[in-house]
């Protein structure tokens, strides 16, 4: 298909997409009878009681149940919004701005595009299945979700691996930072990323207390939610707006990365080289649904799409890295020699 039918089709696709959530939007405002069925029947559904194994009885709270159409409402309404501005940015900007005149690395292949918005779109479907379709206490579903299990385990993992990439992106950037233009803050900006997703992963495993079951100082014990040595669950009692700005937060930055690269891109070359690179796009869309997943079931859906977004992230920067230093020259012009970094 050529580019302006393919275009087209895109922009088709992305309308309907937009037309749908506001319709759904409007049948929930009018509290239509069909949204009425749907209310009844998650109402009935035994949630996540084999996730939470230790607080089943406080799942459903009046928040997160009687809010249900609050919640609808919102969640169709960020869908609506975000659809209309990605297909802006798909359809319109991109066409007509977004045409790099450099083979740059941050445009990703129609190929990883949709693998990284199939995967990610996957574990919230996976996610879904296992809380409305699978029989609530299956031992294979709580040894997956229940906190501290193998996908609790995944992420700690995953954004550990990506501060390992980032930090040594970090490091390839500052040791040609001679030789091209703008690698001190390059290497600044992956080192403060790096140490961003080392943070994360290291609370997700409440800094090894998790695994290696110390005692938790008396001020974790009296002020923590979960009394464990970490920062994030002091906000326990605020996670439903923290979240929802999370969502939006990444989607909104993801796609103003772009705009920005495109506009000044070429005259500041450390924001294309640690701009997101487009395949992320197809993650970031997921996010507001993420979080709505989030506010009826669990955090971990929502943490794996961080974590998908943290590792693409990283081997998009450490692959700037490896093609910068295979670009740069030694001082006396000659191309270095392998293994060596200029």
């Amino acid at each position: 298909m050529e580019g302006g039918g393919a275009n087209r089709a895109a922009a088709a696709a992305f309308g309907l997409f937009v037309l749908v959530a506001l319709g759904c939007l409007a049948l929930i405002a009018a509290d239509a009878a069909v949204f009425r069925r749907v209310n009844a029947w998650y109402l009935a559904l035994p949630q996540t009681n084999y996730v939470e194994l230790v607080r089943v009885d406080e799942f459903r709270t009046s928040l997160k149940v009687g809010s249900f159409r609050a919640h609808m409402m919102i969640m169709m309404a960020q869908h609506a919004f975000f659809g209309a501005l990605v297909a802006w940015l798909v359809c319109c900007w991109w066409p007509a701005r977004g045409r790099r005149p450099d083979a740059t690395p941050a445009r990703g292949g129609t190929g990883l595009a949709l693998g990284l918005c199939a995967l990610a779109g996957s574990a919230i479907l996976a996610y879904a299945l296992a809380c409305f379709i699978s029989v609530p206490g299956s031992a294979g579903v709580c040894a997956l979700y229940a906190k501290e299990g193998a996908i609790d385990l995944g992420h700690a993992l995953g954004f550990l691996l990506a501060a390992g990439l980032l930090w040594l992106a970090a490091w390839r950037f500052a040791r040609g930072k001679r030789h091209l233009p703008g690698n001190g803050y390059i290497a600044l900006g992956a080192a403060l990323a790096g140490a961003a997703a080392f943070v994360v992963g290291m609370e997700e495993i409440s800094w090894g207390q998790t695994y290696l079951a110390w005692q938790s100082p008396e001020f974790f014990m009296t002020y923590n939610d979960q009394q464990e040595t970490n920062a994030h669950n002091f906000l326990n009692g605020y996670l439903t707006p923290i979240y929802y700005a999370m969502g939006a937060t990444i989607l909104l930055g993801t796609i103003a990365a772009f705009v920005l690269d495109d506009l000044f891109g070429e005259r500041l070359p450390w924001l294309r080289a640690l701009c997101p690179p487009r395949a992320l796009l197809w993650v970031a869309i997921w996010f507001p649904l993420g979080a709505e997943i989030f506010i009826f079931s669990s955090t971990e859906t929502f943490e794996t799409l961080l974590t998908i977004y943290a590792l693409g992230y990283g081997v998009a920067i450490l692959a700037r890295s490896a093609a910068a230093c295979r670009d740069a020259v030694t001082e006396d012009g000659r191309p270095p020699a392998i293994g060596q970094t200029a």
